[in-house]
């Protein structure tokens, strides 16, 4: 038996990745649709007792599944991430707690947390905050302020970034 003709093994495979790799070659997938064995039989796998085993390739069959692939490949890069959208700017009077306790949208409230507490917007909701000339962005995973006036209560770690102590006015905005 000649080395170009010794089938190749795929023992150390998952179970997973083997499956992946049997469908890929029996469906007309384009990178290995046309794919063909030395002696002119379509490639096809076969499980034997060491996994999964892919009767040898002729380098002419393999060359143009080759060029199929990095071709693919330049035209699936993932896109970027959209870039954030904010809404406008608003004004509302805050505070800021930091007593270790537990959180209405679940967890428990550390140093550095970047949260926010609000009575009634969805937990998960993102905002912007901006006091004097310091932003940053904090989610709601709190309810609160209970004390009239206010709007937010700013995390430990929300009040921190903008340098906020005690009750004031800040600037906010909804990130979408």
């Amino acid at each position: 038996m000649s080395r170009g003709s010794r089938p190749w093994s795929f023992a150390f495979l998952s179970a997973a990745t083997a499956a992946t790799l049997i469908a890929w070659t029996i469906s007309p997938a384009p990178a290995v649709a046309g794919m063909m064995t030395d002696d002119g039989r379509p490639l096809r796998p076969r499980i034997g007792r060491t996994g999964v085993v892919l009767p040898a390739a002729s380098p002419a069959s393999i060359a143009p599944a080759a060029s199929r692939i990095a071709n693919l490949a330049g035209k699936r890069r993932p896109a970027p991430p959209p870039a954030p959208k904010y809404g406008p700017w608003a004004s509302a009077v805050c505070s800021w707690y930091w007593e270790p306790q537990p959180l209405a949208g679940g967890g428990y409230l550390k140093p550095g947390m970047m949260i926010v507490a609000h009575k009634s917007l969805p937990f998960g909701t993102r905002i912007q905050f901006s006091y004097h000339g310091r932003t940053c962005i904090a989610t709601v995973m709190d309810r609160g302020p209970y004390v009239s006036g206010r709007e937010f209560d700013l995390g430990p770690g929300t009040a921190k970034a903008l340098g906020f102590d005690g009750v004031d006015r800040v600037s906010y905005r909804f990130v979408y």
